[in-house]
């Protein structure tokens, strides 16, 4: 897809693009989806859950590291989209861009 827009044989593109350095120096990219990440997994049939399973301070850890990353992914992206022209999407406000709501 890039390269055929670099050729000219086609004027826009869409599709699961991910957004690089490089691709952004010669690509505009307007965000159109909301991308979410799930996880399944069997569980063996002779484990035994308990409420020491997993400490509260795991629990905290991975809740602060999910939420810090996820800040400052959408910190870089709303760079990104203000230099390139799109400062439509950043005026709602962080909680709204960060939860995608309207």
């Amino acid at each position: 897809m890039v390269g055929m827009i670099l050729r000219n044989e086609t004027d826009i593109a869409l599709g699961d693009l991910t957004i690089s350095e490089k691709r952004f120096q010669v690509i505009d990219f307007i965000p159109f989806a909301v991308e979410s990440t799930s996880f399944v997994t069997k569980i063996h049939k002779q484990i035994v859950l308990k409420p020491t399973s997993f400490p509260d301070t795991y629990i905290i850890g991975r809740l602060f590291i999910y939420a810090t990353s996820g800040f400052t992914i959408e910190s870089a992206r709303d760079k990104l989209l203000m230099e390139a022209g799109y400062p439509w999407f950043l005026h709602r406000s962080a909680t709204q861009r960060f939860f995608y709501l309207p």
